[in-house]
């Protein structure tokens, strides 16, 4: 059986100090058929929690379970 809700894109999303989540980072909205994607303007020594969304032509998913990630100091 083919697969006709093929997916088309996965969006990350960062929560900021107030506990919100955005949509406002660059460069990690990616194709279907990527496994990553590079955030940008992140800084150092500081703890980030993201969590991804995948989209098809039905609609967007239920976000994932936030992920844990620590920035190195800079310099290294």
């Amino acid at each position: 059986m083919k697969n006709i809700l093929q997916l088309a894109k996965y969006f990350s999303q960062l929560i900021d100090n107030f506990g919100k989540w955005h949509n406002r980072m660059q460069n990690v909205t990616v194709t279907g058929t990527d496994s990553t994607g590079i955030v940008m303007g992140l800084k150092p020594s500081k703890i980030y929690l993201f969590r991804v969304l995948a989209e098809n032509r039905i609609g967007r998913s239920e976000p994932s379970k936030p992920v844990e990630a620590l920035t190195q100091e800079e310099g290294k």
